[in-house]
């Protein structure tokens, strides 16, 4: 059940406020491959994993805009299929919900 929570296609909030947008995941042993927006303009996740016991995803995606690189960091639990958490970088914090489609 986590591990199908974690692999596939999601959908929710974005590292950008009022914005939303898909998540697709791929789940190996304890290691998640993916992108934001997967398509020509993705995001693709530079580290991801996943520990079992605790349900904690852990990603990182860098992103560049206005012309300086932005390291996004995720942090969150897998609860009943949706992942709760917060995003972060260098100039802002925000709460996370992403939701198994």
């Amino acid at each position: 059940m986590i591990r199908s929570a974690v692999s596939g296609s999601e959908t929710g909030d974005q590292p950008r406020p009022a914005q939303s947008g898909d998540c697709q995941s791929q789940m190996d042993g304890t290691t998640l491959t993916g992108a934001v927006n997967p398509g020509p303009h993705a995001l693709h996740f530079t580290k991801g994993s996943f520990r079992i016991r605790t349900a904690a995803v852990h990603l990182e995606v860098e992103v560049l805009s206005a012309a300086r690189e932005l390291h996004y960091v995720i942090d969150g639990t897998v609860e009943g299929g949706t992942l709760v958490g917060t995003w972060y970088n260098e100039d802002n914090k925000r709460q996370l919900q992403v939701i198994r489609k």
